[in-house]
């Protein structure tokens, strides 16, 4: 297994100047993980040759849906006139003139149960445990639906570009070593905040309803990406051993969510209040302080929400500053213990001596 020995990178760390990231910190471009150095190779792990590969599958109810609302619109603007009566023939022989069928009159609740069948035969879920509610909420949500048809028709195409830029620049921060398995489903809702993910066992699930804001889901998407990757890149898998890993791992997922939504405040990262997060910076010394000394203890099985803010908020400090010194984010997730224990309390130090 590549390894890095962090101590070695860390001769200089007391005279290292460092400022703490604070809420305001915006994230860096992301870029290509940099070519192995020619040198001592105790000091950096050469990058995998291969390139990490990400299987997604595709579950598109959208276009069924869109075809189905577009026949309807056509049937409801066909005009609807009586039949003219038939002429009456001249002569007993004579053939009397073709009248072509009408289109029915369709009632109100004719056209409600066509619009449910829509809505039924093209969403991954429907009724839930109310009926009559979800048929209410489809009644207030369709005359909504014709200004975002042209989003709809486009279906998943729309969204792939995107997702495909956010897959391959997690990966290429982790370098994954294994394959992934993803799957997209995608579809049209009733304007109720539906976007989710799941693990079925053999893939990660990502439900996208086409109707609604499709950056609103792109944060929730990636941090949840990141931790995925992140979960079969690192040596500890899902399950930090230690404090130190715990906190690296959560400084390591945060720094990858910024690394590919640009421009947003470190609680938008850390998943964290403002809040929270100006008291964190305020008591950070103090934290890091009780921190440094517990970095080899067991990782706590069930950290309480104020424990896991504050191991949060260290790894952002910590993989932050270790970025600083050219520390590869591919690198740090796969070290020794004891290793990272050693490079992290030196990176702790320099954290809690800088102003």
């Amino acid at each position: 297994m590549r390894q890095l020995i962090l101590a070695a990178l860390f001769a200089a760390a007391s005279s290292t100047a460092f400022a703490a990231a604070d809420d305001t910190a915006a994230a860096k471009k992301p870029t290509k993980p940099a070519k192995a150095a020619k040198a001592d190779k105790k000091t950096a792990a050469p990058a995998p040759a291969t390139a990490p590969v990400v299987n997604v599958a595709l579950r598109d109810y959208s276009t069924a849906f869109a075809k189905n609302y577009d026949t309807l619109a056509t049937y409801l603007s066909t005009p609807i006139a009586p039949p003219a009566p038939p002429a009456t023939p001249d002569k007993k022989d004579a053939k009397a003139p073709e009248v072509k069928p009408q289109l029915p009159q369709l009632t109100p609740e004719q056209l409600a149960d066509i619009r449910w069948k829509i809505y039924k035969d093209t969403s991954p879920y429907t009724t839930g445990s109310d009926e009559a509610a979800s048929k209410q909420a489809l009644l207030d949500a369709w005359p909504k639906y014709e200004p975002l048809m042209p989003q709809i028709r486009q279906g998943a195409a729309g969204l792939q570009p995107t997702l495909s830029a956010i897959n391959t620049a997690l990966a290429n921060l982790v370098y994954l070593e294994k394959p992934v398995a993803l799957r997209y489903i995608v579809y049209v809702d009733t304007f109720k905040p539906s976007y989710r993910s799941e693990w079925d066992g053999t893939h990660l699930n990502f439900y996208f309803p086409l109707e609604q804001n499709f950056d609103t889901m792109l944060l929730p998407f990636t941090r949840t990406l990141s931790r995925h990757f992140l979960a079969n890149a690192a040596v500890w898998g899902d399950r930090p051993r230690s404090l130190v890993e715990l906190i690296i791992q959560e400084g390591v997922a945060a720094h990858m969510i910024a690394a590919v939504i640009e421009n947003q405040p470190a609680h938008v990262y850390l998943g964290l209040s403002q809040e929270q997060v100006q008291q964190l910076t305020a008591s950070r010394k103090d934290d890091l302080k009780e921190v440094i000394s517990r970095l080899a203890e067991p990782a706590p099985a069930n950290p309480s929400v104020e424990q896991l803010a504050r191991y949060r908020y260290a790894g952002w400090l910590l993989v932050d500053y270790l970025q600083k010194q050219d520390i590869k984010l591919y690198d740090l997730i796969r070290q020794r213990q004891s290793d990272l224990v050693r490079g992290a309390q030196l990176a702790t130090g320099s954290v809690i001596r800088a102003k």
